[in-house]
């Protein structure tokens, strides 16, 4: 029998929204892994349209959080200071998340592809990210590549991935 279709809506998500992506947040990643909401707020309000939720049935069931950021610096986690100082020269994408009892619907690539559509909308050909918990098989399905080992606030086994995309 076919799976119903599901219709994923997409949309910037406000201040107010904040807390519920942190709840999402819990669902997704192990402890070490969760930021509070002030590390949550400088994303969004150094990009708020990068700071993406997705909606089923105007329920946000998962977000993504991606930016203009520099090809040569990561962003730690936990950190609430985020102040560009010069040009932007790749995209980031920090966060990826879905509920657990929306997985399976396709959600995580409409998310995936906000942000690489975004990045190429800004002319910008990199696209880099930390992956954890053992997700780097996941985003090399994507076309990301491991590049190097992420700086200590993500615990063990966390690597830096990149990909040049097409324009």
């Amino acid at each position: 029998m076919d799976r119903p279709t599901t219709n994923i809506d997409l949309r910037p998500l406000g201040v107010h929204e904040v807390a519920r992506v942190v709840e999402i947040q819990r669902d997704a990643y192990a402890d070490h892994l969760q930021e509070d909401d002030s590390a949550f707020h400088a994303k969004r309000d150094m990009y708020p349209d990068g700071f993406i939720g997705a909606f089923v049935n105007d329920e946000l069931a998962g977000y993504s959080i991606s930016f203009p950021w520099f090809q040569d610096t990561a962003v730690s986690l936990h950190t609430s200071h985020i102040s560009p100082d010069r040009d932007f020269d790749c995209y980031y994408m920090h966060d990826v998340a879905v509920l657990s009892q929306f997985r399976g619907l396709g959600i995580a690539d409409k998310l995936v592809n906000r942000c690489l559509a975004t990045a190429r909308s800004l002319g910008l050909h990199t696209v880099r990210m930390v992956t954890v918990q053992g997700g780097e098989n996941i985003w090399s399905r994507y076309g990301f590549e491991v590049y190097g080992t992420a700086d200590e606030s993500y615990g063990p086994n966390a690597f830096k991935m990149t990909i040049t995309l097409e324009h």
